[in-house]
């Protein structure tokens, strides 16, 4: 059982996206997923299952 940990801090939010895709390429399953600041909004797009409109935003 995973969980992932995302820490609050700005442009930390676009490394979370592109580190929990690279994780997700690699098999990795999450059955928890907590944040505070960004990491609460993309820990919230990740358990929506809207994890591609996430990288979206971050790329603009």
């Amino acid at each position: 059982m995973y969980g992932l940990v995302l820490e609050g801090g700005g442009a930390k939010g676009a490394y979370q996206i592109g580190a929990y895709f690279a994780l997700k390429e690699l098999g990795y399953e999450f059955e928890a997923v907590v944040g505070t600041s960004i990491g609460s909004i993309n820990g919230a797009l990740i358990v929506m299952g809207e994890a591609d409109k996430a990288l979206k935003l971050w790329k603009l």
